[in-house]
């Protein structure tokens, strides 16, 4: 028995069931869009670079910080490159208190992490520096050096090392910079806030909730590897490094590093991290990244090396941490009062050295 149909009932059913589709679709694209990255990136990188501007112009702070390079036993062979920063297995490690005007430095330098490591006292005030050095100095014992007479060429090169001195906390602002956006994340989740958002008004309630949504600005960003970046931060880091080293003497051979092969990528789940504080300083800086590479350049970290040549692994951590910003922290040293010019010392070395005859 047939029954009787409405004509106009089949063109309403899948008109209804089309919208209900159509909806759903709708629906499920606003629950999970697409985000731009390399965008939020761009955000990212901006913020943190008008924090380090940020920096630049503080007068005061207290510092901390430690670098380490740890190879496996290939990298350590005799064929392995030169210089002191390969061989850092144990570390260093440096605090102190930093004065723009006039320029006074209170700092210890730390050959090795632990608290027992040797270290070395620096003061720099009144236009003197003060070093105690235990391999050369007797017990309370200081060299001395008069910072307005020294000059790059001369007996001391004092103002190269000044530079390196500075340069020890900008390690992750060379390597970030050239680090393509893209990888450049909150490490929240978060993404920038939507045009308008994030902006300081003058008048009213207007004004409050612009602070607001700036004061929720992510204030911790992450470059973390990947199989898909890890050969982009490979390059991205040794371009970073080969622009921060070079403000080292060479007889550091901090340029000489083994990590600046290019068979190298960074090994998945390596981390630079950057944090600001509430007022827009950077107050942590740290890379902690291992390297992979294959003795003769034909393994990566995505890739299987063969049994015979297994690849090599090296960790480098850096950290670097600022505190009390313009907080005008105390110095407690006072100049030595048993001090040797130290330009008389490589004086009477140099003349000691002209007096030795030939062999």
């Amino acid at each position: 028995m047939a029954y009787p149909t409405n004509s106009r009932q089949h063109p309403l059913l899948r008109a209804a069931v089309l919208t209900a589709l159509s909806l759903s679709l709708l629906a499920g694209c606003k629950s999970a869009p697409v985000r731009d990255y390399a965008a939020e990136g761009a955000v990212w990188k901006a913020r943190i670079a008008e924090a380090y501007e940020r920096n630049d112009s503080l007068d005061n702070f207290k510092f901390d910080g430690h670098f380490s390079y740890e190879a496996s036993e290939p990298t350590k062979a005799a064929d392995a490159p030169n210089g002191v920063l390969p061989t850092l297995a144990d570390g260093l490690a440096w605090s102190g208190v930093w004065y723009r005007e006039p320029l006074r430095l209170e700092a210890e330098l730390r050959l090795g992490e632990a608290e027992t490591a040797p270290s070395m006292p620096f003061l720099v005030q009144d236009d003197k520096l003060y070093v105690h050095i235990p391999s050369l100095n007797r017990q309370d014992e200081y060299f001395s050096v008069d910072l307005s007479a020294n000059e790059a060429d001369g007996p001391l090169p004092i103002e190269p090392l000044v530079r390196a001195a500075g340069a020890f906390d900008e390690l992750a602002k060379a390597v970030v910079e050239r680090v393509d956006p893209a990888w450049v994340r909150a490490a929240d989740g978060s993404a920038p806030p939507a045009e308008g958002e994030g902006t300081r008004d003058e008048t009213g309630v207007e004004a409050a909730e612009a602070e607001a949504a700036a004061n929720r600005l992510p204030d911790v960003f992450v470059v973390e590897a990947t199989p898909d970046n890890a050969e982009h931060l490979a390059s991205a880091f040794r371009d970073g490094y080969a622009a921060w080293s070079s403000a080292f003497p060479d007889r550091l051979g901090a340029s000489q590093a083994a990590f600046l092969d290019e068979t190298l990528r960074v090994g998945e789940g390596s981390v630079l991290r950057i944090a600001l504080d509430e007022a827009g300083y950077i107050v942590e800086q740290s890379i902690d990244w291992t390297f992979v590479r294959a003795q003769d350049g034909e393994a990566s970290s995505s890739e299987a090396a063969p049994a015979s040549e297994p690849a090599v692994e090296a960790r480098l951590a850096y950290a670097a941490r600022l505190a009390e910003p313009n907080g005008a922290p105390a110095m407690n040293a006072v100049p030595p009062s048993n001090v040797l010019p130290l330009e008389h010392v490589l004086a009477f070395l140099k003349a000691g050295q002209a007096q030795t005859p030939a062999p």
